[in-house]
């Protein structure tokens, strides 16, 4: 049986696979760094904001305002 993190390419993409708990965790901190990055107002916060907006929507199916 494969290590559930193990990482693997398929076509230039490195899949990882996550438990229900281990997800949950990787939201909750995604959701908490977003939170943070909304008090910056430089280009660089505010990519990596939007990065993590797109990832919680695409990923997660999380809507973020």
């Amino acid at each position: 049986m494969a290590d559930n993190h193990q990482l693997k390419n398929m076509n230039d993409m490195y899949v990882r696979t996550f438990g229900a708990d281990e997800c949950a965790i990787i939201e909750f901190a995604l959701r908490e760094t977003y939170q943070s990055l909304k008090d910056y107002e430089d280009r660089w916060h505010l990519e990596q904001k939007e990065k993590i907006k797109k990832l919680l929507s695409e990923k997660f199916e999380i809507k973020i305002n």
